[in-house]
Order: C-alpha cells, then structure tokens, then sequence
C-alpha cells in the first residue's frame, strides 16, 4: 500500500485533515473494504498505544496488540498470530512501524485464508472420492457374481441399477459388509449423504472385519456434505480412525493436520 496513506490515517486521527479532506477520506473508506481494514488496524494500534511513552514502547506490548488485531479482525488461530517484532526507540520508527505492521498483519493473514481455502475439509474429501471412490475395482467376472454386476453399473455410472444389486444382496445377507459399504459408496456418489451416512453407520457397527472402513466413509460424507456441525463431527471421526488405526488411518492422520 502507498505510504501516503499512512499519513492520510495519521492526519485524519489527529484532526489536521479539512473538513473537505475529511469528507473525501470517509468516503473512500466507505467504498474500499481493503483500505477500511487497514485504516482500523493502522488506528487500534495508535488507540492501544497512546498515553505511553512512545521512546519506552516495549516489544510485548506490540506484540501483544498485533495479536488482538489477528484475532479481532481475521479470526486467525493461535500458531498464527506470533508476529516477529524489531525494537524501536523513536517516535518516527515507531509511527513508521505502526503502519509496516498493519500491511504485514494484512498479508499474512491473506496467506492463511488462501491457504486454508486450498485445504478445505471439503476439498480433501472430494479429492479421495476422485482417486479412490469414483471407479470400484472389480475382481470377478461380472456375469456371475451379483456384487460385480452392481459394481459394473457402478462404474458405468447407473447408480439407480448399482443400488438395486447393492441393496437386493445386502437384504439377503446382512453380513455381506461388501455390499453395504458400495450402497453407501453409492449413495454418495449420487449426493445423498444423509442415506451415505446410514449406510455407513451401519458398516461401522459391524464387527470382525478387519480394518473397518465405516468411520473414515462416515468422516468423508461429514466432510462432503459439510453442514454445520459436520466438520467438527468428521475431526472426531478421523481421530477415531487414528486411534484405532482403521481403514484410513493413513489419509485421516494427514488430514487432521489441517483441521
């Protein structure tokens, strides 16, 4: 940002602008969302500051008005609002310093938001249903076996045939974990997450499988749908997998990093 800016803010907060100047400065706050946040950083900074000594400013007290500022206006989380401060002794730097830090504090924040809008919770699972969910692997020949046939319409994407077989095999043998876990699959492929989620459900309250997957489908369905509430309940359900080190676990460690 252009440093006559800076001086703009610092002339308007010591009442030395005309009314006109004023008028104008206002106006453009107004109208530039950017230029509005900085001014509110540039004057919270110089509000928290005034009345000490501006020779005897000390580095924790910067320091701990940057990170009000983080959290006040980004919401930022607390590995993220250490800021790295420089000593100053006068007047001048620290004025000069007020407002390096405001556009620092800006654009480190900007980082973050595009760096978590890069790590959604919800891109993540949309890019494990691509690589791993959109195209069942087939291991029969699929004009004997039920379960290869739905798995077929699947991949051929018939989801309305794939579910009939799914459904019809699963009716008849509730033990088959196979056909549930493709009905949830399923289902969430078509975006019915709330069916996905029963299915899935119902996976994970089987026992003696090995490495059952229902909980990690179950965070991943959370993750797409992406309701309220949905995410914190999926960060439970991916430390369950951890925990218990289930189908997933490996994807589901990497993922709570982000969350």
């Amino acid at each position: 940002m252009n440093t006559d800016r800076f001086e703009q803010f610092e002339f308007y907060l010591s009442g030395t602008m005309s009314s006109e100047e004023k008028a104008l400065f206002e106006a453009e706050l107004s109208a530039d969302e950017e230029l509005h946040t900085t001014f509110e950083v540039y004057r919270t900074i110089e509000t928290e500051m005034r009345g000490k000594e501006q020779n005897s400013v000390k580095e924790t007290e910067l320091r701990g008005s940057l990170q009000t500022l983080n959290s006040r206006y980004f919401n930022a989380g607390p590995e993220e609002k250490t800021a790295r401060i420089i000593p100053f002794y006068t007047s001048k730097v620290y004025r000069w310093a007020v407002a390096v830090a405001a556009v620092l504090t800006i654009g480190v924040v900007s980082y973050i938001a595009f760096f978590r809008q890069d790590h959604d919770s919800r891109q993540l699972a949309t890019a494990y249903y691509n690589e791993n969910l959109a195209q069942l692997s087939q291991t029969m020949d699929a004009t004997r076996d039920s379960l290869q046939l739905g798995i077929a319409a699947y991949n051929d994407k018939d989801f309305s045939k794939a579910l009939s077989y799914f459904e019809s095999i699963y009716s008849r043998q509730p033990d088959n974990s196979e056909a549930l876990k493709n009905a949830g699959i399923t289902y969430l492929a078509t975006g019915n997450y709330d069916k996905a989620l029963m299915s899935f459900e119902e996976l994970s309250a089987m026992k003696n499988m090995y490495a059952n997957p229902g909980n990690f489908l179950k965070a991943v369905t959370l993750m797409l749908r992406n309701r309220d509430g949905d995410r914190d309940k999926a960060r439970q359900l991916l430390e369950q997998v951890v925990k218990e080190r289930a189908e997933g676990s490996r994807e589901a460690e990497e993922w709570l990093k982000g969350f």
